[in-house]
């Protein structure tokens, strides 16, 4: 049913092949190059300096985790906590003496690992007593899809201009503004 059709032309004809084992520190940079987002947080680059740091950070700005009680000690002791991981396990790599690795692991879970569970332990209970009180409020659902609708009618002039602001920024190709 289907015949053997030689292939004409190699795609990689001209592209030189590199053995990447012999390549020299001066040839790195034809290495290929690591994106930001496949950078392991442990062993290459500390978590505020990475990737999945830049998508909580968009998390917690967008929700206003900061309106609550502790919402910034806990954000900002988790990212200390686990920058301080990175750094363990550079020290845990270079340690000199036998004693090091009971050093290194009691510092760790004494400094901002510890602050940071009592942190997001408040975050986390005044996060959810304050939507308790949200929901409370409402008689059943309906009395909260009208209060929906209000809202929506309420900032349908705000939602106008940024709905055109987005068309404008994707008309010329301005994907900064779009998003």
């Amino acid at each position: 049913m289907y015949e053997d059709v030689p292939i004409e032309a190699n795609i990689l004809d001209g592209v030189p092949e590199l053995d990447f084992d012999a390549l020299t520190p001066t040839d790195a940079h034809k290495r290929h190059k690591l994106k930001k987002f496949s950078q392991s947080i442990y062993s290459e680059v500390e978590y505020s300096s990475s990737a999945v740091y830049d998508y909580i950070q968009a998390f917690y700005v967008g929700f206003q985790f900061d309106k609550y009680n502790k919402g910034q000690q806990c954000f900002e002791e988790t990212t200390l906590g686990l920058d301080t991981a990175f750094g363990f396990n550079k020290r845990m790599i270079q340690r000199y003496t036998w004693a090091d690795p009971m050093l290194y692991t009691s510092q760790q879970l004494a400094t901002h690992i510890n602050n940071s569970w009592y942190d997001c332990w408040q975050f986390k209970t005044d996060f959810i007593e304050t939507y308790d009180q949200k929901k409370n409020n409402f008689v059943d659902f309906s009395d909260l899809y009208l209060s929906f609708i209000f809202n929506l009618l309420g900032n349908s002039f705000q939602l106008k201009v940024a709905s055109e602001k987005m068309l404008q920024a994707s008309a010329t190709h301005d994907m900064v503004t779009y998003y």
